[in-house]
């Protein structure tokens, strides 16, 4: 399993002047794909790309301690140095190559029309806060068909 500061960091450096909200958004497709890819079915999810889960936030999928690091300790975050197996890097410039051409705002809406981010917010306003976790069942299913 990866570290996800490694996995955002190397996607950082792969777009360089991306936005926060392009990361966070790109880190979680990663995030769905690496277990469609890595797993049998729904119902035994063992192998996620790392060990933090996505919540449903307002502007989509986020990474609660990718933005605190993002926000909060900006400069540690643009100075780690990523540790990732040469075969999470040939997949991540998969996943780059796919959403890197995207907006933040265009990722935002994207995952406003995917099931995983639309039930858990379980109906709620668009303008209520949550930090209700995205499903790992849920993600396999949506993105596995």
């Amino acid at each position: 399993m990866e570290n996800l500061f490694d996995v955002a960091i190397y996607i950082f450096r792969k777009l360089y002047f991306c936005t926060d909200k392009q990361i966070q958004k790109i880190t979680y497709y990663a995030y769905c794909w690496y277990i469609v890819k890595n797993n049998q079915n729904c119902n035994n999810i063992t192998n996620r790309l790392f060990e933090q889960h996505p919540e449903a936030w307002i502007h989509g999928p986020v990474f609660h301690d990718l933005y605190d690091e993002m926000t909060y300790y900006r400069r540690r975050f643009l100075e780690r140095q990523e540790n990732l197996k040469q075969e999470t890097k040939d997949f991540l410039d998969k996943i780059v190559s796919i959403y890197g051409k995207y907006t933040g705002n265009q990722l935002e809406d994207l995952t406003h029309n995917e099931t995983p981010w639309i039930e858990a917010r379980h109906g709620l306003p668009p303008n209520v806060r949550s930090r209700e976790p995205l499903k790992d069942d849920i993600i396999y299913s949506y993105y596995h068909n």
